[in-house]
């Protein structure tokens, strides 16, 4: 199975998190969570290097992102934008944590297109399926979590889906 279980947050004092996400190989990590077996019910304030994906597919989620708290309910998403500081408490949960950079080798393709959103002061960006083009990243990251199950081609279909899901952003969206 490719659902990972953790009953807890780890993190150093800097308050980033300890678990590696993926690998150099396959930089990429699937998680289908139940916070109920959290300490505190909650997946507790830490950062990471990686870009957070997260789909809600029933019940809600509370995010706490820096000093921002707000709700997510049934069908939206949200992306979390490496090094923010965040915490959540949701139900359970898909999610999947990658970085972008390693997907795309080319120091130029980095340079234009992946170093621009990463460094920008995006924090977050929530997906309501009422904005066209958000209805699409939603799909596509529906698309992402639908595969874990599958063996076969898995990886250069979430490689193919991650960079859609870029350019979604690229398209719709200016980073300062």
């Amino acid at each position: 199975s490719f659902q990972n279980q953790f009953t807890k947050t780890t993190t150093d004092a800097n308050l980033m998190e300890t678990v590696h996400h993926g690998s150099a190989e396959y930089p990429f990590r699937y998680y289908y969570e139940n916070i109920a077996l959290f300490d505190f019910k909650c997946i507790d304030w830490h950062w990471h290097s990686e870009l957070e994906f997260i789909y809600i597919k029933s019940g809600n989620v509370v995010f706490d992102i820096g000093t921002v708290h707000f709700e997510l309910n049934e069908g939206n998403g949200i992306m979390i934008n490496s090094k923010i500081l965040h915490q959540l408490r949701p139900q359970a949960m898909p999610s999947f944590q990658f970085s972008v950079s390693a997907f795309i080798y080319c120091s130029l393709i980095y340079k234009k297109y992946i170093n621009p959103v990463i460094s920008s002061s995006l924090e977050y960006l929530v997906f309501q399926p009422d904005i066209p083009w958000q209805k699409k990243a939603l799909e596509i990251i529906k698309t992402i979590i639908t595969v874990q199950e599958t063996e076969f081609n898995r990886e250069i279909i979430v490689s193919m889906s991650v960079q859609q899901l870029w350019i979604l952003l690229l398209e719709n969206l200016t980073f300062d």
